[in-house]
């Protein structure tokens, strides 16, 4: 009897592929928003998602790291 044996690896054991990265390319450029504790208004204009008044609006909800919330008090 003639056969064949397919052997398929554990997940864990099957090689990484393109399509298992949730990574997604972007566009932008990471800006710095804050340096030497001070803000860098003029650096909101090079983006267009980000403003003032939502920087300073995550500031008063606390959702900014703590270093940044601690750098600019």
């Amino acid at each position: 009897m003639e056969g064949s044996l397919s052997i398929l690896k554990k997940t864990q054991y099957q090689n990484t592929i393109k399509q298992d990265l949730t990574h997604t390319q972007s566009d932008t450029v990471p800006v710095e928003l804050v340096y030497d504790g001070k803000i860098l208004h003029k650096n909101f204009s090079k983006q267009n998602t980000y403003d003032d008044t939502w920087f300073m609006n995550e500031i008063k909800k606390g959702t900014l790291p703590f270093w940044i919330s601690r750098m600019l008090s």
